[in-house]
């Protein structure tokens, strides 16, 4: 991992800016019924595959600027990734070095069409303790953004901007992450309309590979650099990491940002351990599905699919129905609980359905039906939930509760 991820936190699109955030905790709504574990590689976001073949790298992979210092510079990144990924670039790229006023107006264009699910998201986690109650994550995340942000590509437009006025060695680290998408966009499609109404774990596992994939070649990259190099690089990120420490963003809202990054390099890493970036290429054909199978790459290579839990009831009109996930699980127990124990809890995690409303009185809502992989697992969860709500503030306690159901659920509900 390299030693500026908190700084790095460059989103790979438009679409998935308020993502990166949002479907952690949220996502579209629907219902699924029965209990039963189904396995076998299914991909829920499916490429074009008209655009999978053989093709020869073009002279120019870079729209040139007529800055020849600037163009060769960014040319020179542009030909690692080829060859780290294996494939050139089908179509030339722009890129766009832009000032801190320009970026920020880039970043954020589409900012207020997400606004709607960043408040159902403040719902869920105000109601599992995770943000206080008078919290503004609008706010939160605009800030994030507009401080945290030094890079993006929007599949859409084939459009990536950096931040900043020149090519230095950190503004090249970037370029190695961002037109990693560029790339594997145009030979994979990154803009897949089934992201649209994927499950919000769907959505989370493409996005932790695509992520951790730039990630794995921004490292590569890295390693390739003279120590001077590395330590300009370094010190550049840790002179910007300070806008986002200085604007004392909360726990959760930075962890959410950081997963798909951390946590998407360990899968990409685990997955070309063997054969390469030819797993990758495996992977965007038939995409991670779930947390799970990012935490664990063996049970992505073994095709293991979450157990389908039926919704729970909700007490008040349903706002949003959706799935935790084991990441999200083992993160809300971590609340409250040793990082061992909640971890060692989340990692029995078979499947779960929840739903969050307001109540009458305007507290945030959820409920939640969880099982375990095996009886075991489910004993496991269901002490950690019992644990977890014990641990609660007195003033949160009288509405959180934790029944054991059968056969295996446990049900937590948290009204605050």
């Amino acid at each position: 991992m390299h030693a500026f991820v908190p700084a790095v936190t460059v989103l790979f699109m438009v679409l998935i800016i308020v993502a990166a955030l949002v479907t952690r905790l949220t996502g579209s709504t629907g219902s699924e019924s029965g209990s039963s574990a189904n396995t076998g590689p299914t991909s829920t976001l499916p490429i074009d595959s008209n655009r999978m073949g053989v093709a020869q790298p073009l002279t120019e992979p870079i729209s040139p600027t007529g800055d020849a210092s600037f163009d060769a510079g960014v040319t020179e990144v542009a030909r690692f990734v080829e060859a780290t990924r294996g494939h050139p670039f089908l179509d030339q790229v722009r890129v766009d070095l832009v000032d801190d006023a320009l970026f920020t107006v880039l970043l954020l264009a589409d900012f207020e069409s997400g606004i709607g699910d960043i408040r159902t998201t403040e719902v869920t986690l105000k109601a599992l303790g995770m943000l206080p109650p008078d919290a503004d994550l609008v706010n939160e995340v605009q800030r994030s953004l507009s401080a945290g942000v030094i890079g993006f590509y929007d599949p859409s437009s084939a459009q990536l901007v950096i931040r900043g006025t020149a090519l230095t060695p950190f503004t090249q680290t970037t370029l190695a992450h961002e037109l990693t998408h560029a790339l594997d966009d145009q030979w994979f499609d990154l803009d897949r309309a089934a992201l649209n109404t994927a499950e919000s774990e769907a959505q989370f596992g493409f996005q932790a590979l695509v992520e951790g994939t730039a990630t794995w070649v921004e490292q590569l990259w890295t390693d390739t650099r003279t120590p001077v190099e590395r330590a300009a690089a370094t010190t550049e990120a840790k002179e910007f990491s300070r806008n986002m420490i200085a604007e004392g963003f909360s726990v959760s809202v930075v962890q959410i940002i950081e997963s798909p990054y951390t946590l998407g390099f360990a899968f990409v890493e685990s997955i070309t351990s063997v054969d390469g970036a030819i797993a990758i290429d495996r992977a965007f054909e038939s995409p991670p599905i779930s947390s799970e199978q990012i935490l664990h790459p063996e049970k992505f290579a073994a095709g293991e699919r979450p157990i389908i839990v039926p919704p729970p009831p909700s007490d008040g009109p349903s706002i949003i129905e959706e799935t935790l996930g084991e990441l999200d699980l083992t993160a809300v127990l971590s609340t409250s609980l040793a990082p061992a124990v909640a971890r060692a809890a989340g990692e029995g995690w078979g499947g779960d359905r929840y739903v969050v409303w307001r109540s009458a009185s305007g507290a945030s809502c959820i409920r939640l039906d969880v099982i375990g992989d095996t009886p075991e697992d489910s004993r496991e969860i269901a002490d950690g939930l019992r644990s977890w709500s014990a641990a609660q503030p007195l003033s949160a306690q009288p509405g959180t509760s934790v029944e054991t159901l059968t056969p295996g659920f446990t049900r937590l509900t948290s009204c605050r």
